[in-house]
């Protein structure tokens, strides 16, 4: 009975950890090096380009409405992780590119879902799962040139439980940008 129970724990645990990971995807497209030399990075608000969701015009304006938030709260998220983790000297949000050695960081949100905590905790099997794929851009200010992309494509875990309803849409976010600082910060290093 002890080794069933451990062995139980043993799976709930590997398959929370599995469950909290968002898939990210670093194309770099051969110019590791470039990102060394940027100083300043500047976080720019994200767009929607995601497909609109509701039966109703009220509905459809309520989500526009809801990922003009996002779009905004992504880019805070981004660039709270940039100046926690000091990726950058100086790093701006929304602000005239500065012409001195910078790295533009923008993006586009493809999907965004808050779901249903409720039936995430109940049923699970992927019912009320909360969803933020989204495509974030490197560019260089003084070139243009996109140096590297990333892509996001965070989903609740399909598990059900306490761990799939506390996976919010913001949890999701948080995590994606964690991730992308994480990334700058060893590519930059790499090189």
């Amino acid at each position: 009975m002890y080794i069933l129970q451990r062995s139980i724990l043993f799976l709930l645990l590997t398959a929370s950890i599995i469950g909290c990971a968002t898939p990210l995807q670093m194309s770099l497209q051969g110019n590791e090096p470039l990102f060394r030399g940027h100083t300043t990075a500047v976080v720019m608000t994200f767009q929607d380009i995601s497909d609109p969701v509701g039966n109703t015009d009220e509905q459809r304006k309520a989500y526009k409405d809801t990922l003009q938030a996002a779009c905004k709260t992504i880019a805070e998220y981004i660039t709270q992780e940039l100046i926690q983790k000091k990726a950058y000297s100086t790093v701006l949000k929304d602000q005239p590119i500065p012409p001195e050695s910078t790295i533009i960081i923008s993006g586009f949100i493809r999907k965004y879902d808050k779901g249903n905590a409720a039936l995430r905790y109940f049923i699970g099997l992927g019912a009320g799962s909360s969803v933020f794929h989204a495509t974030i851009e490197f560019k260089d200010s003084q070139s243009g040139k996109i140096l590297g992309t990333i892509s996001n494509n965070g989903t609740s875990w399909v598990g059900g439980g306490v761990i799939a309803s506390g996976q919010s849409v913001e949890v999701l976010m948080q995590d994606a940008a964690r991730h992308v600082a994480t990334e700058l910060i060893w590519v930059r290093q790499k090189n």
